[in-house]
C-alpha cells in the first residue's frame, strides 16, 4: 500500500439519509429529486391502528417515495409501543419530537 492506509467505510441510516440530502435522488425511481416536508405514517400492531401527522421525510418528487430519519422512526415505534400497552385501538396524532 505504499504507507498509504486502507479504510474500512461503515454508513448507518443517518449517514444514508443525509448523503441523499446531498445527492438528492431517489433510491427508489432513481429520477426524483428528494425535498424535505411532512408526511403521515401509519402503524399497525396487533390489531390496534395509529397514525402519526405531520411526521419530517424526505419525499421523492416523482415516485412519493418517503425517507424518515433513524432517530424519528425509532420516536414513532416508541410512542406506538406505549399507545399499544395502554390498549388503544385507534390512534391519531400529531408528530412531535421526544424531548
Amino acid at each position: 500500500m505504499n504507507g498509504e492506509m486502507g479504510y474500512l467505510v461503515h454508513f448507518d441510516t443517518y449517514d444514508i439519509i443525509f448523503i441523499m440530502q446531498l445527492i438528492m435522488k431517489c433510491m427508489i425511481c432513481k429520477h426524483g429529486e428528494m425535498e424535505k416536508g411532512f408526511t403521515t405514517i401509519t402503524l399497525e400492531k396487533d390489531g390496534a391502528t395509529i397514525l402519526f401527522k405531520h411526521v419530517p421525510a424526505l419525499l421523492c418528487d416523482n415516485c412519493g417515495e418517503k425517507y424518515i430519519d433513524e432517530k424519528i422512526t425509532s420516536e414513532l415505534l416508541t410512542k406506538a409501543q406505549e399507545i399499544v400497552k395502554n390498549g388503544v385501538e385507534v390512534d391519531i396524532r400529531e408528530y412531535t419530537p421526544a424531548a
